[in-house]
């Protein structure tokens, strides 16, 4: 008993910990927007994205650390032909690319703060010649359009921790759902909302200030069910939250799923 009421409580206290640091990140961004462009600060979206660009900075390169033991790098190294990479931060996921599959990668990024560290690491993980940065959301149609991006035109769609952050992520979903070919993969590994009663309480009281300070990230997305409704899909690799992922905050939805024919 002890045990349990142990491990669950060090669960719940990790995403306050996260939150501290963001908090940390938050100064940082306000500081430094102060300086270089003092009207942002009374610009909400501004400084909520400088806030997360900042966040990132910090935190990418850990958590990209720490998704070397989850299935992420296998996921991301089956991504094939023409790729739509929602939300690529800082280029976490480029070095995890299997680059003799790839065609085009197309990087949907809208935190314009995110940039000059995507820009570095598509130069290092030498895929220049096919990555090209997309500077909007995905909900973005006319600037998708001058990208070259159409529907029913892409192979894969690689979806790594962003579906919680997104402003309508049924109505994102069906849009991905329509950039797809028939056949075509979606691949995901995002935080979902919990199927145990007391996780589901804890999330929902940090997602009081969690969307502000981790760039509109929310903890209590259904996200499994908006991924369903967005179309008729064919052959079904997801994995929900395993038992164990009861006592986390952040449980995962993992794996692929097509498109169908």
């Amino acid at each position: 008993m002890a045990l349990y009421i142990f491990e669950r409580s060090t669960a719940y206290i990790r995403p306050l910990i996260f939150l501290m640091i963001a908090a940390s990140a938050g100064i940082l961004a306000l500081m430094r927007l102060s300086i270089r462009s003092p009207s942002s600060i009374f610009s909400l979206a501004k400084l909520k994205d400088a806030i997360f660009g900042q966040l990132w900075l910090i935190m990418g390169p850990k958590i990209a650390e720490a998704d070397q033991e989850t299935s992420v790098p296998s996921l991301v190294a089956q991504a094939s032909g023409v790729v739509l990479e929602i939300g690529p931060g800082i280029g976490s996921q480029l070095p995890r690319f299997d680059k003799s599959k790839i065609t085009k990668v197309y990087g949907v990024e809208p935190c314009l703060h995110l940039h000059d560290g995507l820009r570095r690491q598509i130069k290092e993980s030498g895929l220049d010649d096919i990555y090209e940065i997309v500077p909007c959301g995905i909900e973005d149609v006319v600037e998708l359009k001058k990208h070259g991006i159409a529907l029913s035109m892409i192979d894969t769609v690689l979806s790594i921790q962003v579906l919680c952050s997104v402003p309508d992520p049924d109505e994102m979903m069906r849009r991905i759902y329509a950039l797809m070919k028939p056949n075509g993969r979606l691949i995901v590994y995002e935080h979902v909302k919990s199927t145990d009663n007391l996780s589901v309480i804890v999330q929902n009281m940090y997602n009081v200030i969690w969307p502000f300070f981790v760039g509109d990230c929310n903890l209590n997305r259904n996200t499994e069910r908006s991924i369903m409704q967005a179309g008729t899909w064919g052959k079904n690799q997801l994995t929900p939250p395993t038992a164990e992922d009861a006592w986390s905050p952040l449980p995962r939805l993992q794996g692929s799923l097509w498109k169908a024919g």
